[in-house]
């Protein structure tokens, strides 16, 4: 299956280094407990990744064992190849395209390309 994967600009993700070429392996696939965890959404990896200057996104191939999330497109697999590193303006264009094929799924993502507060929207704390 290809999906979208986010990274720190390291290729680290939760203090496991991936390799750049070749298969990472392990174990187990649970959704939000273990396996290596990618994204069918391109925007989806920005739940987990929003600040694009310090993170670096790749399309990747995820197949051994898959299990799938059902509150966004989140993926989880035991074994998972980087394939191509995606810049940010590449990112959104992808989920742009996602959302084309996709017109009838609900976009819980979108509200993250919203990352930095308006001028307009100053309010004081209390």
């Amino acid at each position: 299956m290809i999906a979208y994967k986010g990274f720190e600009k390291n290729i680290s993700c939760r203090s496991y280094q991936f390799k750049r070429y070749g298969i990472n392996e392990t174990t187990e696939a649970n959704c939000r407990q273990n396996g290596f965890h990618c994204a069918e959404n391109p925007l989806d990896c920005l739940v987990h990744y929003p600040n694009w200057k310090k993170s670096t996104y790749f399309i990747v191939k995820a197949f051994g064992d898959l299990d799938e999330d059902d509150q966004d497109t989140k993926i989880s697999c035991t074994k998972i190849e980087l394939i191509e590193e995606l810049d940010f303006p590449t990112l959104l264009l992808r989920g742009a395209a996602y959302m084309a094929i996709h017109p009838d799924r609900s976009w819980c993502s979108l509200c993250l390309l919203y990352t930095s507060p308006s001028p307009r929207d100053k309010r004081q704390s209390r």
